[in-house]
């Protein structure tokens, strides 16, 4: 059987002409030549469902590397807020300590005061310690806030985490496919128009 190029036109027996002398071997050419055409078209068949099979996957891998792109925006968001919270709550720390120093005691002491300015050192230390114990409460359920925030984004997580490799790959095989299809496809175009 013959091999043709695929940019080559297939051959097509000429008709048959009148004054042939054996009609019967030219109809036995006839249907060779049909049968080959036949395989070369199952061949072809073949090869485009297998480009567009090609095709479809890299688009479902496209399609799940947009939606991992888009999870890791959310979770960047998260981070960023995260910070944020945080730098407030340090500020709101170092204003605590500021008013603290700026806090006036009396300092005349005498035997008599002395358990007065106690008293007030012990409240002061205590509100200072409550206010901090507040921070921490509030510090700790944002903390957990934002962690049951990233753990919901990880769970929720679907599709191909691809590496650097495999994504570069299938980058390839998509541009490959591409070219072969606007090769395949402008030689139909090509062959119907002749």
């Amino acid at each position: 059987m013959k091999k043709y190029n695929i940019n080559q036109e297939i051959p097509v027996p000429p008709p048959m002409p009148k004054d042939t002398v054996n009609p019967v071997k030219h109809m036995l050419s006839s249907i060779d030549y049909q049968h080959e055409f036949d395989q070369e078209e199952k061949r072809l068949d073949a090869k485009i469902e297998a480009l567009r099979q090609a095709i479809s996957d890299l688009d479902s891998h496209i399609t799940s590397a947009k939606e991992m792109c888009d999870r890791m925006v959310e979770l960047a968001k998260v981070v960023e807020t995260g910070c944020s919270k945080l730098g407030e709550i340090a500020d709101y720390i170092t204003d605590l300590k500021q008013q603290i120093e700026n806090m006036v005691i009396p300092a005349k002491i005498t035997p008599d005061s002395f358990e007065e300015v106690k008293k007030r050192v012990d409240n002061l230390i205590l509100q200072a310690n409550q206010q901090l114990e507040r921070h921490r409460l509030q510090q700790r359920q944002e903390w957990n806030a934002q962690n049951d925030h990233l753990k919901s984004v990880v769970r929720e997580n679907k599709g191909v985490w691809l590496s650097n490799k495999v994504f570069w790959w299938a980058i390839g095989i998509f541009e490959v496919a591409v070219c072969l299809a606007i090769y395949f496809g402008g030689n139909a175009l090509l062959s119907t128009i002749r």
